[in-house]
């Protein structure tokens, strides 16, 4: 400050009017400071804040147009997804269901006009978190029919095991009939694994429901 007054002196100016100015200076100077301590920095700071929320909106923005893009319709998605769940419950339910079952093999022991002789389930058990049921079974028909019967099993919706398959031609009766043995097990989840997922799909539920 003494050598600014100085120099305001040396340029003609009185003590009073050096002193004036050299304080005007000095506020000029404080005013810039405070302006840069709580005006600009703090701006600075905010619109860097800004730009980090514009870029997570931007990679929001574009997971979302990938998603439609890949999916398309929502609505279709969904069904989708529906329909999927579905085929995953007939193909392993999450009960045995012998009565259902059997009557599944009645219905296409008639469709291929199959004999059915014998139909014997085993005991159910539990296997790494599965249940299985082995049901043997006995029957007859025509070459055609009985490879027919084997094919609506193999195409079944429900996951079916076929093994102990033995076909041997009837020495007595009709010409061409065949006498066909085989195991057929049908699968579910087991009770503590159905129990879980349905507790599982209830949280997603609920969770869904409260967004």
């Amino acid at each position: 400050m003494k050598g600014i007054r100085a120099r305001l002196e040396r340029m003609g100016l009185g003590s009073g009017d050096a002193r004036f100015l050299a304080a005007s200076i000095a506020v000029c100077l404080i005013a810039l400071l405070a302006y840069g301590a709580l005006v600009h920095l703090p701006l600075r700071a905010e619109q860097a804040a800004y730009e980090k929320k514009a870029v997570e909106l931007r990679t929001r923005l574009a997971a979302v147009m990938n998603f439609k893009n890949v999916h398309g319709d929502l609505a279709a998605y969904e069904k989708e997804l529906s329909d999927r769940e579905g085929r995953a419950e007939r193909m392993l339910p999450r009960e045995l269901g012998q009565g259902a079952f059997l009557q599944d093999l009645q219905h296409k022991a008639l469709q291929s006009q199959v004999k059915l002789q014998k139909v014997a389930p085993a005991e159910a058990r539990s296997v790494d978190g599965v249940r299985e049921m082995p049901v043997a079974i006995a029957c007859s028909g025509s070459y055609f029919s009985v490879l027919d019967f084997l094919r609506r099993l193999q195409q079944s919706e429900r996951l079916l095991a076929i093994h102990e398959t033995r076909i041997e031609q009837q020495v007595q009766g009709k010409d061409g009939m065949l006498q066909c043995q085989l195991v057929v097990t049908a699968y579910a989840w087991s009770q503590d694994e159905a129990k879980g997922r349905a507790d599982g799909e209830a949280t997603e539920e609920t969770v869904a429901s409260l967004e």
